[in-house]
């Protein structure tokens, strides 16, 4: 299959310990380190209690981002918060999901629809095939790691006999790659529908239907549903709650507030780790970085609940 996005420049993205390379330019909501003409850094919000809400289901926490991001800066700021963008594995597991985002999360419908699926309103999972055409892959972390689950388009194949959902009515309508014209994007992303879709149609007589998926062009900004490894506290992790500064004497401050801090991870801008540490203490946390060379560095900070975020710093 045809490699996708040649002859786009791209950023080298810094949201996880590792050089994630994505072909296709999206911004990203964490930090984003553009080596081209310069230097520049962007960070973002992702999730605040009043835009967060959680559920636990099978041993695992779940969150509900009711912020609008693209699909890339949706996976973003999923391992901000410590997860990953939900990979949906069996049925009951699909169909947790779409009850929390239908009844209980508080979505305004209107608030995270698109054209792109057929006037629908969706939410944000961990698939795509931004990679290659067809190829879907379960990647809600934005890791160099992933499991393929599907080939082709809606006539293609599971692959090694994994849960998909696509949308169908009488036959399977999707993945479709649906472009309304020969420059419109791609539909890379993967998304679980909260309503049928197109919606102007009858019940019945469209391509898809509440709780299935559909692939939409990634660049769309919707809400998005965050997968825990394990069963949080659900008092509601706010990134923006941890401070991190560099003093004139060359030491680095943690200071967490009210977050019990687990460890702190130093990596350098090629996104090889420098140095882990232990945590030391509920408040404040301090490392002499003075024999650090000057220049840029990630800091990524880990709760003893699991989440975690990043910061930038100069030295």
């Amino acid at each position: 299959m045809a490699m996708k996005g040649a002859g786009i420049s791209c950023p080298l993205l810094f949201f996880y310990p590792k050089l994630i390379y994505m072909k296709k330019h999206y911004t990203t909501t964490i930090i984003v380190l553009v080596l081209s003409f310069g230097a520049q850094f962007i960070t973002a919000q992702c999730g605040t209690s009043s835009t967060v809400y959680a559920f636990d289901y099978d041993g695992r926490t779940y969150e509900v981002v009711k912020e609008n991001k693209s699909w890339t800066d949706a996976a973003a700021c999923a391992v901000m918060r410590g997860g990953k963008l939900a990979e949906i594995n069996n049925a009951a597991e699909n169909t947790a999901i779409f009850n929390a985002l239908s009844n209980e999360a508080g979505i305004t419908l209107s608030s995270t629809s698109t054209s792109n699926g057929g006037g629908a309103s969706y939410v944000w999972i961990g698939g795509n095939d931004i990679t290659t055409e067809g190829s879907w892959i379960w990647d809600g972390d934005n890791k160099d790691t992933s499991t393929p689950f599907w080939s082709g388009t809606k006539a293609g194949t599971s692959v090694n006999s994994l849960y998909n959902n696509w949308g169908e009515t009488n036959a399977q309508n999707e993945p479709d790659n649906y472009m309304p014209s020969p420059s419109s994007p791609d539909q890379d992303g993967l998304a679980i529908a909260l309503n049928a879709w197109p919606t102007h149609l009858p019940s019945g007589f469209g391509l898809g239907t509440a709780g299935q998926w559909n692939d939409i062009d990634a660049s769309q900004t919707l809400y998005y549903i965050v997968e825990h490894n394990k069963t949080l506290s659900h008092e509601t992790f706010t990134p923006d709650s941890i401070k991190v500064y560099v003093s004139k004497s060359n030491e680095l401050f943690v200071d967490a507030q009210n977050w019990i801090l687990e460890s702190i991870e130093i990596f350098d801008v090629t996104g090889a780790k420098i140095i882990t540490t232990a945590a030391t203490s509920l408040k404040q946390n301090k490392m002499d970085i003075s024999e650090f060379n000057k220049g840029v560095y990630l800091v990524r900070i880990i709760t003893s609940s699991g989440d975690s975020t990043i910061r930038k710093i100069l030295k």
